[in-house]
C-alpha cells in the first residue's frame, strides 16, 4: 500500500482516495496487517489521537486511552502490536485487531 501525505500534514492519499485529519494535524502513519495506524498530533486534541482505518479508509477503531486526560505522544510497530507512550509517562501495548490496551505499565 503507497500513500503520500500533504505537505500541510493535514491529509494523505493512497490509491482508494484521501483521509483528511479528524482534529489537528497527521504525526504518524504505519502499515501493520492491512490497516493504517494514524496518530494525529496530541496538542489540542480531544479524546484518543490514534486510531485504524482499513484499505477503504474506513476508520476500524480508536485507540483506547488507559485515562481519559492522557493522550499518545509515539507510536512504534512492535511485532503484531502497537507500542504507545503517553504524555503521563504511561507506555501502551495495543492490540491492533481491536484497539484495546493489552498491557501497560508507567515508565518515568
Amino acid at each position: 500500500m503507497t500513500l503520500s501525505i500533504a505537505a500541510d500534514n493535514k491529509s494523505f492519499t493512497t490509491a482508494k482516495g484521501s483521509w483528511k485529519a479528524k482534529q489537528t494535524n497527521i504525526a504518524q502513519v504505519e502499515i501493520i496487517d492491512r490497516l493504517l495506524i494514524v496518530r494525529e498530533d496530541s496538542y489540542r486534541y480531544t479524546g484518543s489521537n490514534i486510531y485504524a482505518l482499513d484499505e477503504n479508509l474506513t476508520e476500524v477503531w480508536t485507540a483506547e486511552l488507559h485515562n481519559a486526560s492522557d493522550i499518545f505522544v509515539g507510536l512504534t510497530i512492535d511485532g503484531t502490536c502497537l507500542s504507545c507512550q503517553t504524555w503521563n509517562g504511561f507506555k501502551c501495548k495495543i492490540d491492533v485487531s481491536t484497539g484495546k490496551i493489552i498491557d501497560k505499565h508507567f515508565t518515568k
